[in-house]
């Protein structure tokens, strides 16, 4: 299995959007924290050998965002989807996230005790 944990809850889309709309700095600063967190987790998984190249295209991605509490809406709480593909893709987990390559996101928003987001890559999107 190829996966990672991300162990944080991330930004929300409208937590990047009010950054943004701060200064033309803040939104990058933003984007640049996100994806060094996001790179933390997946040089980890590539230490911890469940994250891998994928030898294999295309690729169905599962990511599975485990929320604390109800207080932010599923789309808010899925943009962030964004920034872990760049991270795989520049980590070079994936070779490109376009759709050549990745044939799928399935998103799931679980209710846990403990805000983090699971990572699964299956290849051929089987």
């Amino acid at each position: 299995m190829n996966y990672f944990t991300i162990d944080e809850k991330l930004p929300s889309f409208n937590d990047y959007q009010l950054a943004c709309r701060r200064n033309k700095y803040e939104g990058a600063k933003l984007k640049s924290s996100i994806e060094d967190l996001i790179y933390t987790y997946v040089r980890w998984g590539i230490v911890r050998k469940t994250l891998f190249p994928v030898k294999s295209y295309p690729v169905e991605i599962r990511i599975e965002w485990h929320e604390r509490t109800k207080k932010r809406d599923v789309d808010n709480i899925q943009s962030s989807k964004k920034f872990i593909l760049d991270a795989l893709v520049k980590q070079g987990i994936l070779i490109d996230d376009g759709r050549k390559y990745v044939k799928q996101i399935r998103d799931t928003v679980k209710d846990d005790v403990k805000d983090y987001v699971l990572v699964e890559i299956i290849e051929n999107g089987n």
